[in-house]
Order: C-alpha cells, then structure tokens, then sequence
C-alpha cells in the first residue's frame, strides 16, 4: 500500500487503450484516474489534460514529481550478458546491435546497467531500449500542457516495482494486446509484446506466450525460473485470463490489486499497475536521479 509523502508525486500510463494517472500527496492525499483514449477518440494530450484537470479539482496541483511509463511498443528490455566494463569493449554499441535485432534500430535509445559480474567471464546487464521519437511524443505533449516529465521508465520496472515480484512472470493485458515480462530475482529478464487483434483471443494467446517464456528461461536457466504468475492490465478480461492459465499451468496465479492513499484509501484494480510503480518511483524520490 503506498500511504503518504511529503510532496505529491504523479505516475503515468499512457497506453493506447487509456490514459491513467496515480497521484499521491502530503497527509495520505491520493487520487487514481482513468480517462478512455480509444474508444471516445480523443488524443493523448487531451486524455492527460483532463486527466490532470480532475486531480487538480482534488487539491492535488503542480506535482514535483511527475513519472510516465513508456507504452509496451515503445520500449523493450532484455538481459544480456556482454564483456565486463574493464575490458575496455564497446558494450553500449554491443547491446544496441543485439537489442536492434528485435525493434528495428531506427531512433533507439539505449541505457546498459550491470547487473551481476563474474570473476573469470562475461557480466549480465540489464539493457533498456526505447524508440526516441514515441518517447519524445509523450514528453512534449505534456509540455504543451505546462507539465514537465522528468523521467521516462520501462513498463517492466514500473511493474516490477508495482508488484513486488521476484521471480515471476507478469502478463500484462491491453484490450488487444498482451506483455509478457520475466522477473529474475527481482530484476527485469524479458520483455515481449503481441498483438493479439481481439480481447476473445487474449486467454489462447496467453497461454501460448506463458508456454513460450518457460521454454526460453528453461534453454537459458536450466529450469522454468518462474514461481508464479501475475495479472494486471484490462480488468474485465484478468479473470477469465487467469483462469486460463490455471488451467494449463500448474503455478500460482494471481491478480494485482493495492490500497492508494491511508485516511481515505482507494482501492486500485490491476489497470492501475504501470501508474502505481511510476508513482512509486516518484515516492521513493528516484525521479530525478
């Protein structure tokens, strides 16, 4: 439960389905809004501004922390391992090659973090690629709305974060989209999108991608890796999602949901994931590092 905070930090999910907003103030202030895209046809910017229109009628203004996920189609993240630092190889330009292969390398940006080294071999790195110009959309959107974002982060991070997991698989499902993200050992492995085409089709193609990602860390890790799974995204469809994979999987499946807010608490359902681990970023005071 995220409770109270001396500043009010604001997290974001700009997904192509909705626009969703977690804000959190001083003395457990908080508010959570959904405002549809799609559907009702309206621009991102204009989701945002009446977005921010309705946490400002709360009493929440001006955020000093503000934070936005990336879309899934925007951003890609993967677990490489690479030379170590101190061999003087160009990891940055080998991670952009590698991660190119599967996002097109036009206009990517990339960040490299190591995550586990070895003695006598090569180090894991944690390797976040995002396109540059879908990224930027967001940021000068809000701009024009007088909103500064001071950090982008990946929607597996703010997930991960959301969630608390350590070694599971979190599906992610959109209205016709599903996102599939490994956590090992707390860090971000594996990130993938499908276009499913239509909600009918999410459970079947659930199943097949949650076949997949065992299959793949059982050729790199010897074994499954994964302990459970969670659920967040597109409420109406998580349920029978669930139930799908219960069927074919012997593995714990579970839905994500959290309390926002402590003297007057908002229960959240799992759509509201990416903009609660954005918010908690802002919470823990990392946006602007």
């Amino acid at each position: 439960m995220l409770s109270t905070t001396p500043r009010v930090v604001i997290g974001i999910d700009p997904s192509p389905e909705a626009y969703r907003l977690v804000a959190l103030g001083p003395g457990g202030a908080c508010a959570a809004v959904e405002i549809a895209v799609r559907p009702d046809g309206i621009s991102r910017q204009e989701a945002a501004a009446r977005a921010f229109a309705a946490v400002e009628r709360q009493g929440l203004r001006r955020p000093a922390s503000c934070v936005a996920i990336a879309p899934p189609q925007a951003m890609v993240t993967t677990v490489l391992e690479l030379p170590p630092a101190s061999s003087g190889a160009p990891i940055e330009q080998l991670a952009a090659a590698e991660l190119s292969r599967g996002v097109g390398g036009a206009g990517l940006e990339i960040g490299v973090f190591p995550i586990e080294s070895r003695k006598d071999g090569p180090t894991e790195y944690l390797v976040a690629g995002g396109l540059r110009d879908e990224i930027l959309a967001i940021v000068e959107e809000h701009e024009r709305l007088g909103i500064e974002i001071e950090a982008i982060d990946a929607p597996v991070c703010a997930l991960a974060r959301a969630t608390g997991a350590t070694n599971h698989l979190i599906v992610d499902l959109g209205r016709e989209t599903l996102s599939l993200h490994v956590v090992r050992r707390g860090v971000p492995a594996l990130s993938r999108s499908v276009q499913v085409g239509s909600a009918g089709g999410l459970g079947e193609a659930a199943v097949s991608e949650v076949d997949r990602c065992a299959s793949y860390l059982a050729s790199t890790l010897g074994d499954s890796g994964i302990e459970g799974i969670v659920l967040t995204g597109a409420e109406a469809e998580c349920a029978s999602v669930a139930q799908s994979i219960r069927d074919e999987f012997d593995v714990s499946v579970e839905l994500w949901g959290s309390e926002l807010g402590s003297s007057h608490g908002v229960q959240l359902g799992s759509s509201y994931a990416g903009a609660v681990g954005a918010a908690m970023w802002g919470h823990e005071g990392r946006a602007a590092a």
